[in-house]
């Protein structure tokens, strides 16, 4: 599978390609015509050289995208399943094997609004994510008798211990000794991603070089993100883990996003890049619960929780192509491309690490 510096790396030169194209044979410009500028998810574009320009007024624009976005992580490990081996004079041997989560393609909206006079304007866009990842199951038995297997093992751990030093934190482990007359243990592992990006901008627009039309814009990110782990044993004894981390975090932004008309046709490639640098706090909050195996059954109970100052610079990137028509006063635009973002926010059972964004964006604005 490709990483995701590999990932950004042709993202870059993807972009870099297409604002190299057509630059030789630039089209003429009527005296008589202007430039139209529509919404589309960064802002404003231009659609064609032959269109009516638009002068300097009042002008409001708003869209709305749908966005198939899948998560990947650096480290996501639903649990770590470990056998032991004892070989001759009692030397042992531990195989380890690190299954992750993963997941599906989802449906993530994105919306934004905006005013403008004269090329500058105020954006406010906010951008969804909420799903979960498959789950994981696993069945842990005793090895046979008489097996090289000395006992089989099956652990799952707060996320707590990516970023602290306790011991004893909370988690779930099942241990299968050779010949233990203990039925299977049977394991669940699940764990969810919510992401909530707020984006108020101050637009530039009216930039051109030769045939590109450039829009730079900037102001204030504020961004939400929880991650879950939990975990679920129904062997002997009974245990779960619940746990969560949550940050939250506001930071200055600054992005840019070209343009390139293709005359005549109402279609134009575009590519943005959004830089962001956050400051915000981290939350991890973990429940370990062990039931008692003989009467009365008490339930007893691990808890642990932690906080710290994080920084999080975060990179969205964006390209694709976009369709305009003017009706009256009125611009319609649609659009679809390529979007993926990429923060160091860990996951739901390692606190530290990259999360990588990647989708398939389709959508369409309106402007008056």
């Amino acid at each position: 599978m490709m990483d995701w510096k590999n990932w950004w790396a042709l993202a870059a030169i993807c972009l870099i390609a297409s604002m190299s194209a057509g630059q030789d044979s630039p089209l003429p410009i009527s005296p008589q015509s202007g430039s139209v500028r529509y919404p589309d998810l960064n802002g404003y574009m231009i659609v064609d050289s032959g269109s009516q320009a638009v002068g300097n007024t009042i002008q409001i624009s708003a869209g709305a995208d749908a966005i198939f976005l899948v998560p990947r992580f650096e480290s996501n490990p639903a649990f770590t399943a470990s056998t032991i081996r004892v070989g001759p004079g009692g030397f042992q041997t531990t195989t380890r094997r690190i299954e992750e989560f993963s997941y599906d393609a989802a449906f993530t909206p994105r919306l934004w609004a905006g005013v403008e006079y004269g090329g500058m304007g105020v954006r406010l866009s906010w951008l969804g994510y909420d799903q979960s990842a498959q789950p994981k199951n696993v069945v842990n038995a005793s090895p046979t008798l008489g097996s090289p297997v000395a006992a089989s093992l099956v652990t799952g751990s707060s996320p707590l211990l990516a970023i602290a030093t306790q011991t004893g934190l909370p988690g779930v482990n099942s241990i299968r000794p050779q010949g233990s007359p203990l039925p299977p243990d049977r394991l669940s592992f699940t764990s969810s991603l919510e992401l909530s990006i707020w984006d108020l901008d101050a637009t530039f627009s009216d930039l051109q070089l030769g045939l590109w039309s450039f829009t730079a814009y900037g102001g204030l990110r504020y961004v939400y993100v929880q991650q879950t782990y939990n975990a679920f044993s129904a062997g002997l004894p009974p245990q779960q883990l619940l746990s969560s981390q949550t940050f939250n975090g506001y930071g200055p932004s600054l992005g840019v996003s070209a343009r390139r008309p293709f005359s005549g046709t109402g279609l134009s490639a575009y590519g943005s890049l959004r830089f962001a640098f956050l400051f915000g706090s981290d939350e991890h909050v973990s429940q370990g619960q062990t039931l008692g195996l003989v009467p009365p059954f008490n339930l007893s109970s691990n808890d642990d929780s932690s906080s710290r100052i994080r920084y999080a610079p975060w990179v969205d990137v964006e390209m694709g192509l976009e369709w305009a028509k003017q009706i009256g006063s009125t611009i319609i635009s649609t659009h679809a491309g390529v979007f993926s973002s990429m923060f160091p926010l860990g996951s739901g059972s390692n606190g530290n690490g990259n999360i990588g964004l990647l989708g398939l964006s389709l959508g369409g604005g309106i402007r008056y």
